[in-house]
């Protein structure tokens, strides 16, 4: 069978032609319409495959000008095109004169299935006039010597005999059926002369015969020794209720038939491709009495497949994924950063001077340091982002889901950055010789609104940034995105300080009870930052906790707030404060945690009971056990636990149960708009309920009403924090406080 291609596209000509080869057509191709019809009219061709977008002649030109011509107008007309095309498009191709659209991208298999269809319909049209049953036979077999006297090779005789035999069960099996009592030894010769494995079944899917090369499959000597058998006994049962549902759907269509291809075991143990048909078997009375089936061995077409697109898509020395499919994850990337509205990230990496390490020791070498590259990045990555090979030093990262703003994305995609920078920093072992490898790596983060061929510019323009800087660094595209880089490090440098130069300071806030007394305080973190003033938690606890620097400042706040402790015990005003101090997720779950508290109770001399650790509903979400194991630890020095801000997070009310929480505080949140806010007052009666409930007290924050507190207090909330009350005082306000209250 030959097909002639036209398409100005080299790429999509030679892919299509792999395939085309791989499943044993013949193949000729042009790259515009002119000159395809000149080699149609040269060497008429089975099948026609068309692009519309073609220069000197487009496809619907092409189309009409074959259309037009006797010898050719009865040669079958494909359009291979791009699905931008619109209705107008389709209707202008088929009053051309075409068979059918095909949209790409399209899988090879879908792709070839096709065209087969094609070629079938076109059959069916010409056997207008059925054959008797007599001379079906003898026409297969004058078809082999046509074959055999034109000297094709066996794959394009197989190719002849399956459209055949497809043309016989779907065309003529009605007129065989028909005879089927008396022609059994007719059919027999039929099937055993074509190639493929021949199989009908009853009702019940009970085996009442098949050719030689099925049984052979099925690990049977002959045909009739599978007279009776089920799948269930065949090599391939662990898919026998598979053939068996459809066995049934092909029966009950009535006129229907199944198409597919998949995997089957056979006797051996060997795991073959086989490309399937199945349709309904009738008696003399046309009432359908089982399923006739066929398939053909497609395995080495399978592995031809598989090598194609090995080859069109993946870089042979790394194995990682090349530029063309590099640009299709780029496009599902992006597409999927509209649905979740988080910016990506693509890095660029280049290896510094990586032409001076070929030309000193030798391509083999530099090529065993690009497969390293390749496996250390491949490393680093989640498993759903990707790893490519962009040229011939340069490799692609991109990154998913970096976060849902600009600022959280860049941090999380510089931490990326150097990270990748020092797991290629590490010396490489080339066959013996020690290799120290420099990386310059150019940022380009992306969102919905950029488009594949802007992200690759943006992180080409980062990576020049890069070596203009110097090489071995990390470099951003958007100069905003590299200030708010340059500003977070000069952030965490000054914090570094900070936390060396004592410039951090404990606030208090008063917390009351009904009556208006103070029973306890909430320690709050502020920065006096030397240049800018007073500097509020939220502008650096978000840096810390990526830096992890709130691990040595959340051991200094607790350390102050014990020593503070430690003061006020000796007031007869303040020796029953409670003092609330915050924990961090990362501080809570070190493994020494407990015996970092248990120690700094130690050497302050405090009574623990006036300790109160506040948690996030975020820690039930990370190791509930670990969480219970710690919190009973410290309940049993007397320390106590609240749950700080409850109701935001997602925390089970069973996993809230199992911890040993003295106290729940409602989050500001649902306080704003208490009392007029019917949503917020259920919800702060609900929790209430609950802490009461589960024998803890309950405490609101974010008080600032009196309203608010007499709603709350009717609700049997009796503890309060806000500015109702105070603001966060230092120290030294806070005993004037005192002194007033």
């Amino acid at each position: 069978m030959k097909i002639l291609i036209a398409d100005d596209y080299e790429d999509t000509r030679m892919i299509l032609q792999a395939n085309l080869e791989a499943a044993g057509y013949q193949v000729a191709s042009a790259e515009n319409g002119r000159e395809a019809l000149a080699m149609a009219r040269e060497d008429a061709p089975d099948i026609i495959i068309s692009d519309i977008l073609m220069p000197e002649m487009d496809g619907f030109d092409f189309c009409r000008q074959v259309k037009s011509d006797e010898a050719l107008r009865g040669i079958p007309f494909i359009f291979y095109t791009a699905s931008y095309i619109d209705e107008a498009d389709r209707e202008l191709g088929m009053a051309a004169g075409a068979s059918r659209f095909i949209i790409k991208p399209m899988d090879s298999q879908e792709f070839l299935s096709n065209i087969r269809d094609v070629l079938l319909e076109c059959e069916q049209q010409r056997l207008t006039v059925p054959l008797a049953p007599s001379k079906q036979a003898d026409e297969l077999e004058l078809m082999h010597e046509r074959a055999l006297s034109r000297k094709l090779d066996e794959k394009v005789w197989e190719l002849e005999c399956e459209r055949r035999a497809m043309k016989l069960s779907q065309v003529q099996l009605n007129a065989v059926n028909s005879e089927l009592e008396t022609s059994t030894a007719l059919l027999h010769k039929i099937i055993e002369s074509v190639p493929a494995r021949l199989f009908w079944k009853d009702r019940d899917s009970r085996y009442l015969g098949c050719n030689d090369k099925f049984a052979q499959d099925a690990g049977f000597s002959a045909p009739e020794k599978l007279i009776g058998q089920t799948d269930e006994q065949m090599p391939w049962n662990n898919q026998a209720e598979l053939y068996r549902a459809d066995d049934r759907a092909v029966m009950e269509s009535g006129t229907g038939k199944l198409n597919y291809e998949g995997a089957q075991t056979t006797s051996d143990g060997r795991t073959i491709w086989r490309s399937i048909s199945k349709v309904p078997l009738y008696d003399s009375q046309q009432q359908t009495i089982g399923v006739l089936g066929m398939y053909y061995d497609i395995t080495e077409k399978k592995v031809a497949e598989a090598e194609i697109h090995r080859l069109a898509y993946y870089d042979s020395l790394t194995k990682l994924p090349n530029r063309r499919l590099l640009q299709d994850r780029l496009k599902h990337a992006i597409a999927a950063a509209a649905r979740s509205k988080q910016h990506g990230a693509m890095f660029f990496v280049d290896i510094d001077h990586f032409k001076a390490l070929n030309d000193t020791r030798g391509h083999d070498v530099g090529d065993l340091l690009l497969i390293d590259v390749a496996q250390r990045l491949s490393e680093v990555v989640r498993e759903q982002d990707t790893v490519a090979r962009q040229g011939s030093d340069e490799f692609v990262v991109l990154v998913e889901e970096l976060g849902a703003t600009d600022s959280e994305a860049v941090a999380r995609a510089e931490y990326l950055g150097e990270k990748l920078r020092a797991i290629l920093n590490a010396p490489f072992n080339l066959n013996g010789y020690e290799y120290h490898c420099k990386t310059s790596i150019g940022v380009g983060l992306y969102d919905a609104h950029n488009t594949a061929d802007e992200l690759f510019k943006h992180a080409d323009i980062a990576l020049y940034q890069a070596k203009e800087a110097g090489r071995d660094t990390l470099r951003f595209f958007n100069p905003a995105m590299q200030e708010a880089m340059n500003q977070r490090s000069l952030m965490e440098a000054a914090l570094q300080k900070a936390i060396r130069l004592n410039q951090l300071e404990l606030y208090y806030q008063p917390q009351m009870d009904a009556e208006r007394r103070m029973v306890g305080v909430e320690a709050l973190l502020r920065w006096q930052h030397p240049q800018r003033g007073l500097v509020l938690p939220d502008e650096f606890i978000p840096l810390a906790e990526d830096t992890g620097l709130i691990l040595p400042i959340g051991s200094w706040v607790l350390e102050t707030a014990c020593a503070q402790i430690g003061v006020w015990e000796q007031d007869l005003r303040t020796c029953e404060l409670q003092v609330a101090v915050n924990v961090s997720a990362r501080q809570f779950f070190q493994p020494d945690f407990v015996t970092q508290v248990k120690r700094t109770l130690a050497a302050s001399g405090i009574n623990p009971a006036h300790l109160k650790l506040e948690l996030t509903e975020s820690l039930l979400l990370v190791d509930v056990k670990d969480t219970r194991e710690k919190m009973l630890a410290l309940k049993q020095l007397g320390v106590h636990f609240s749950m700080d801000d409850f109701g935001t997070g997602y925390s089970s009310l069973t996993y809230l149960a199992q911890l040993p929480l003295d106290q729940l505080k409602i989050d500001k949140s649902f306080v704003r708009n208490l009392p007029n806010e019917s949503k917020d007052k259920t919800i702060a009666r609900a929790i209430i309920t609950m802490g009461l409930g589960l024998d803890m007290t309950v405490i609101a924050e974010g008080v600032e009403s009196e309203s608010q507190r007499e709603f709350l207090e009717a609700q049997g909330c009796h503890e309060f924090q806000g500015y109702l009350f105070s603001r966060p005082l230092t120290i030294e306000n806070l005993e004037k406080f005192l002194q007033q209250s």
